[in-house]
């Protein structure tokens, strides 16, 4: 690397604290109202990923002064459709569901919804969830019913180890004079985080003020570039 010239700074040519601006992702300090999911992502994209002006993508506006370094944006978690189990209520009922048999299941929370269908942690059981009830522990007890044809199917006592998850599938209600019960939500919410900026610094000797530095470096296939 070697230093050219030093010239004039311009903001006009030159990249500096308005950059998210002028990529439209901030009004002046907020981002886009892409919302970015925080977990489970379809995708690794971030809305601060863009094309850089070297490639010609960032459109020439109009400078706006940033008001502070620190930015906002909207993000959102995965809808979670699962809820840790805490154990069966019988402990004596080794075959939990045969014959139909209304059985009691206890969880961690209260995510499951009466009238949703479950499905067991090895997959291979369906159940109905006929109601709900708040334990004096803080946990919740679900009467559960096994769904189908076979009246010896009964559910493995391993599916209900302390730590497993099920999982909440659609409702079941009847054709006709059948009543809504309810769903489960998300709604957005909002992070802050402040812009990073790389300073690298250079002593000018001089009467010097508003100046910028133009560099050559060589470039990975043998040629030259300036910034």
């Amino acid at each position: 690397m070697r230093e050219l010239q030093t010239t004039l700074y311009d903001n006009r040519g030159y990249t500096d604290e308005n950059v998210l601006y002028k990529h439209r992702l901030i009004d002046p300090v907020q981002l886009s109202k892409n919302i970015t999911f925080l977990y489970g992502k379809d995708s690794d994209m971030f809305p601060l990923l863009t094309n850089t002006e070297g490639q010609g993508f960032t459109k020439s506006i109009k400078p706006k002064l940033l008001n502070d370094t620190q930015y906002e944006w909207s993000v959102m978690g995965r809808m979670v459709h699962t809820s840790v189990v805490f154990g069966l209520q019988n402990a004596t009922n080794v075959k939990p569901g045969l014959g139909f048999t209304p059985f009691g299941v206890i969880f961690e929370d209260d995510r499951f919804i009466p009238q949703y269908g479950a499905y067991s942690p090895d997959g291979l059981h369906q159940v109905r969830i006929q109601s709900k009830e708040k334990l004096a522990n803080g946990k919740w007890l679900y009467e559960m019913i096994l769904q189908g044809s076979n009246p010896n199917e009964f559910v493995d006592l391993g599916n209900f180890i302390s730590g497993k998850s099920w999982v909440m599938t659609v409702p079941t209600v009847s054709a006709s004079k059948s009543d809504g019960n309810a769903s489960n939500s998300m709604s957005p919410g909002k992070m802050t985080n402040q812009f990073g900026f790389n300073r690298f610094s250079k002593n000018i000797a001089g009467n010097v003020a508003n100046k910028i530095t133009v560099f050559e470096f060589d470039t990975e296939s043998g040629g030259k570039t300036n910034l």
